[in-house]
């Protein structure tokens, strides 16, 4: 089987939770930088489960990042 050609990298989105203790803002940040393509979007005032504590502020940052792509 011969390998997929190199296309670049792909876009990626690394979302932080503001108040996350347990993977903080400025280590996902680090991620992001780290990953060619990738950007970085901070969800303000919620924690770790940010994705529960403010559902739609995260599907907003989801959708926008699939509607740019």
């Amino acid at each position: 089987m011969d390998p997929a050609p190199d296309t670049g990298p792909e876009p990626c989105r690394a979302v932080a939770f503001a108040d996350d203790l347990i993977s903080p803002p400025h280590l996902v940040a680090e991620v992001a930088d780290a990953i060619p393509g990738c950007d970085f979007v901070e969800i303000p005032d919620c924690g770790h489960l940010g994705y529960l504590e403010r559902p739609y502020e995260v599907n907003a940052a989801v959708i926008e990042f699939f509607d740019k792509y």
